[in-house]
């Protein structure tokens, strides 16, 4: 399924990183380390690079990271770009920051692992940046997959 919905021309979300990730830009430090979850088509993920940060993208879409190596050819930044399933993932490795944008296609079963994994996956005193939906999103018809 998700290799199927990226798995076109233009970049399904755009390059342009999240709102969210612009109105908070200064948690985004020079040399820190930073992990993107579920990171698609790279503009969150490049967008954090280009701030000088050494960032980490996982991914599960092959046609996705496609496009976000692209993306940051183009922009002239390097990613640590990773295919993984999140929900199978291990969470080996620790970051300053761990980015979540948009990761409402994990269901009710599945969100309390996943959200274990990120938090192993930050440093001591680091941050976690989560940026999705209330359950009345489904109200409005947009926003991806219709999970509660």
């Amino acid at each position: 399924m998700w290799e199927e919905r990226f798995k076109t021309p233009d970049y399904v979300f755009g390059t342009e990183p999240a709102q969210s990730l612009r109105d908070h830009q200064s948690c985004l430090s020079q040399g820190k380390t930073a992990l993107s979850v579920a990171d698609v088509e790279g503009r969150n993920s490049v967008f954090m690079a280009q701030c000088g940060m050494d960032v980490t993208a996982l991914e599960f879409a092959p046609s996705a990271i496609a496009k976000a190596r692209k993306l940051a050819s183009s922009r002239g930044v390097t990613v640590d770009f990773r295919q993984t399933d999140v929900l199978a993932h291990d969470w080996p490795d620790t970051y300053d920051i761990v980015v979540g944008i948009f990761i409402q296609f994990v269901g009710p079963d599945d969100r309390r692992r996943l959200f274990d994994g990120m938090k192993r996956s930050v440093k001591q005193g680091g941050l976690i940046m989560l940026h999705g939906y209330t359950p009345r999103q489904l109200e409005y018809g947009t926003g991806g997959l219709p999970f509660a």
